[in-house]
């Protein structure tokens, strides 16, 4: 992703000339998938393998706008999501449409989040049962290490067996929810302090 991506958008009052000749064309060389239309706009178009993939990098996107208030043109329909971004106000291009642009870029492929050992299960059931408890209350949990069980009687290593892991800001949230539980279903799991 290049640079432009880090930087962000600058609240335009209309009193910038429009980019044209080499200060366009050297933002341009920035985002070689990005076509400039009539020196007006640029667009990309993406594609999904269905309808629900592209609708969530529609709702990335508008996050991305709303987070740096410049907003882009989205075209949603089956397998794709067309993006056209001008800056209204000089009804043109400005560095905010590039800087725009490539968090875009970044959007098609968002860092997956950090995710943390939450407890280790005494079996595989046991993690999901754990894990489904706490996706009841909203926190996004899944289950690792179910492979490794070695089963009744077998050898589990102290580090290894199912092990309940959240996102990293979830965590404590997840602590909590564990903490008020009456079940008894955590009473048998091991928190993991480390992760």
């Amino acid at each position: 992703m290049s640079g432009l991506a880090d930087r962000h958008c600058t609240p335009c009052r209309g009193d910038v000339p429009p980019l044209h000749g080499a200060a366009l064309e050297a933002f341009t060389a920035e985002l070689p998938h990005w076509e400039v239309v009539r020196g007006h706009h640029i667009a990309r178009e993406f594609a999904f393998p269905d309808f629900a993939q592209a609708l969530a990098f529609v709702v990335r996107v508008g996050r991305l706008a709303e987070d740096e208030d410049h907003h882009p043109e989205l075209l949603l329909a089956w397998g794709r999501v067309r993006v056209e971004i001008f800056t209204h106000a000089v009804d043109g291009l400005t560095e905010n449409d590039f800087v725009l642009a490539a968090k875009i870029d970044g959007a098609m492929h968002p860092e997956p989040p950090a995710m943390r050992a939450l407890v280790r299960a005494r079996d595989p059931a046991h993690a999901h049962l754990v894990a489904g408890l706490l996706e009841s209350e909203g926190v996004d949990a899944e289950v690792r290490g179910e492979e490794l069980f070695a089963g009744e009687g077998g050898i589990v290593p102290a580090e290894a067996g199912p092990t309940v892991w959240v996102r990293e800001d979830d965590r404590a949230r997840a602590q909590a929810i564990l903490a008020q539980d009456r079940s008894g279903l955590v009473d048998d799991a091991e928190a993991e302090n480390g992760g």
